[in-house]
């Protein structure tokens, strides 16, 4: 630390501890989770009445996004209620939305430490508004476990595409969104899309794939599973 100019401030140090709080999340040797003062905030809170309230509430949930499995997708009904000169409106959309943030939150799995020599798997998903993605990693009893979440809505333009153009952008963003784990390490990926296997096997169609797909392909060392 003092080759690298770094110094500490002893009062503000913990040694010797099961756990430590880093900015409102818990690490400790079995992994990374939100403080249960964060969930309990959101858990805790009423449901929004004004524009306000919603972009208030959504970023306190959004501290704990990075726990939550599809959060651009759950999001999707409140963060409608943002767009300019859109009349606040809560139906059972927004309310359906609420209430399942809430229950990811409390249900939010320990996400595992990234190790740079286990097998990894990405699974990705695309739906109609949004793609979404996850990284796992074997852990020593054979079982995956995620190592981190990620998630983001589909421009006006995206949400136009087939269904086969959205699962393969969700490959494009996973790997994208993962890029610090994944790039120069093999690992699968794993989509419900099983026509995607042709499409990042041009030669099995004779077709090249769309460009940002086939840098995608070539930057990657990936095998695709259905």
């Amino acid at each position: 630390m003092e080759s690298s100019g770094l110094t500490l401030k002893f009062p503000k140090c913990s040694f010797a501890v099961p756990e430590i709080n880093v900015f409102g999340h818990i690490v400790s040797s079995r992994g990374i989770h939100s403080d249960k003062k964060k969930i309990e905030s959101v858990v805790n809170a009423p449901a929004p009445k004004t524009t306000a309230e919603v972009r208030s509430f959504l970023g306190l949930v959004n501290y704990c996004s990075r726990y939550i499995k599809d959060y651009s997708t759950t999001t999707y009904p409140l963060r409608q209620l943002l767009k300019e000169k859109t009349k606040f409106h809560w139906g059972e959309e927004q309310q359906s939305s609420f209430v399942k943030l809430k229950d990811a939150i409390t249900r939010a799995p320990i996400i595992a430490h990234y190790s740079i020599s286990a097998p990894t798997r990405v699974v990705v998903d695309a739906l109609p508004w949004a793609v979404g993605a996850v990284l796992l990693q074997q852990q020593s009893d054979c079982t995956y476990r995620p190592i981190a979440f990620g998630s983001r809505s589909l421009t006006e333009t995206e949400m136009k595409y087939s269904q086969i153009e959205k699962e393969a952008l969700a490959i494009v963003f996973g790997c994208e969104h993962f890029h610090l784990y994944l790039y120069g390490k093999s690992f699968e990926m794993e989509t419900d899309h099983r026509p995607l296997e042709y499409i990042f096997k041009p030669k099995s169609t004779g077709k090249p794939p769309p460009a940002r797909v086939e840098r995608c392909y070539l930057d990657y060392r990936n095998t695709i599973s259905p």
